[in-house]
Formats: structure tokens, sequence, C-alpha cells
């Protein structure tokens, strides 16, 4: 909502910021993985989770290509980055977007979508990529809940926001269930909808939650690299983890971490960013 509310967004400016949000904490936790998976093939002969650990992988991971055709070849380092490393390209076809989303407002954004999923339909081989155009299918969805929580007439809302918890499991491929897209839809468009209400203004200390889903996705595979190099050490069976009591363990210590990492690298990193290098409005 920042960029679409703004009457006119350089690419410089677009560009920094999602770079001081994304890149710090990006580069911090692709050094940890790399201390972590050698210190594992060093002491245990074998890396943790993800083997393709070389130094190929390390620079389409250092410069955020990973995922990008056929560099994306495998899973390595810190391997959930690969979603970020999509992300990427998603970001600047928004931002090449903007334009014309500002004046046709879900009328676009929902259109892109129907069509990618007729050009999908068309060239069964664009599945190759399909990781892409999910991501880009979703995000521009993202872009139509937020039009029509916007509107100013709130009785349009609920019918248009149903619609699209109607049709949209059913355009976007996904390789899992249909059960699953239609809750998580569910759960954003009532999530959106609830925001649009004053009531939201007194839970600011619960948006916390969502500040810290970027902090919290980047550590969560290191931290059981750590573990399970802990669990290797003291001959600790994985069957641990089965345990409901090591799943609360795990997320406290992941949100701990991640709490720790939003506000004191995360943030500062960022406002560093931003006041050094932002271009002049």
């Amino acid at each position: 909502h920042t960029y679409i509310n703004q009457s006119k967004t350089g690419l410089a400016k677009f560009g920094l910021a999602r770079f001081s949000r994304l890149y710090p904490l990006h580069l911090l936790t692709l050094l940890v993985v790399t201390v972590i998976q050698f210190s594992s093939k060093q002491w245990f002969d074998t890396f943790q989770i993800y083997s393709q650990n070389d130094l190929k992988h390390f620079l389409t991971n250092l410069f955020f290509v990973q995922a990008w055709g056929p560099l994306g070849d495998g899973f390595s380092f810190n391997t959930p980055t690969w979603s970020v490393s999509v992300e990427i390209v998603v970001y600047f076809i928004f931002f090449a977007l903007l334009g014309i989303l500002r004046k046709t407002k879900i009328a676009f954004s929902l259109a892109i979508v129907l069509g990618m999923r007729v050009l999908i339909n068309l060239h069964p081989t664009l599945g190759d990529n399909i990781f892409f155009y999910q991501c880009l299918m979703y995000f521009l969805t993202g872009v139509s809940v937020y039009f029509v929580i916007v509107l100013p007439k709130p009785v349009f809302r609920i019918p248009l926001l149903l619609g699209l918890i109607a049709i949209i499991p059913f355009i976007i491929p996904d390789f899992r269930n249909k059960n699953i897209s239609l809750v998580v839809i569910t759960f954003v468009c009532t999530a959106a909808y609830l925001d649009t209400f004053p009531l939201a203004n007194r839970l600011q200390r619960v948006r916390i939650v969502g500040e810290l889903t970027y902090s919290v996705f980047l550590w969560h595979a290191p931290l059981q690299m750590i573990i399970l190099m802990v669990m290797m050490q003291f001959d600790i069976s994985h069957s641990i983890a089965q345990s409901p009591l090591f799943l609360l363990f795990f997320l406290v210590l992941t949100y701990s971490v991640g709490y720790v990492s939003y506000r004191w690298i995360e943030q500062p990193a960022r406002k560093f960013l931003n006041n050094r290098f932002m271009p002049a409005q």
C-alpha cells in the first residue's frame, strides 16, 4: 500500500527500500550458515539438511539469484531464501506495473492473474518455473485484496472478498491440496477486512508477530542445523522432534532469535542504508 498510495515512485528509491529490507539479514544468515555447514563437514563429515554448499552456490546465494531459472539447480546454504530470490523479480515487475495499477486498481491486478492462468494452460512447459508464477500470482492476489478493502463503499467489500476466496484457489496452480489454499486465502482476506475496523488500532503490539516473519523465516533453518549438530554430538535421538514440547521449544527459540535479529540487526541496518543512500524526493 505504501507504493500504491504514492503519486510517483522512483526506481532508485524503490530498489534501495527493498535492498535495505531484505539483503542485510540475508547476507548475515548466509555467512552464519556457511560457518555452520563447514563446521559440520569438519566435525561430522556431513552437511546438515542441504548438501550443495560449494562456491558456485555460495555466489548465487550471495547475489540473491539462487532461484533464477537455470541457476536454481538445487537446495544450498540457507535454502528457504530461494523464495525471497523469486520475490525480488516479482517486486520489480510490481514496480513496472505501478502506474497502471494506480489507475485501474483491482481490474488490472485480477486480469493479470487470470491471464497468467490461461497462459500456463496453453503452455504447460511454463510449469518448469512454477514457483515464479505462483509467487507473482499470489502477490497480485494480495494487491487485489488491498484494492478491495480500501474501496470507498464498504458494502462492496465482503462480496468481492468472498469472490476472491471462491476463485483464487482454482486459478493459481498449486501442487498441494486446494483446501489448504482455500484456508490460507480465507484467513488473509478475513485478516485484511478486520484490519479496516478501529479495533485493529488497539492490537498494535500483536503486529510485531507480522514484523518478525522475515527474520523468523531466515533463521529457522540455521537453528535447525545447529540443533541437529548438537543431537549428533550428544547422540540424541531424532524422535525427540516428535514431542509437542520440542515444537514449543523450537518456536520460542526461533521467535526469540527473530526478535533479537529484527530489533538489533534488521532495523538498524535498514535505517542506516536508507539514511545514507536514499535519494532525495
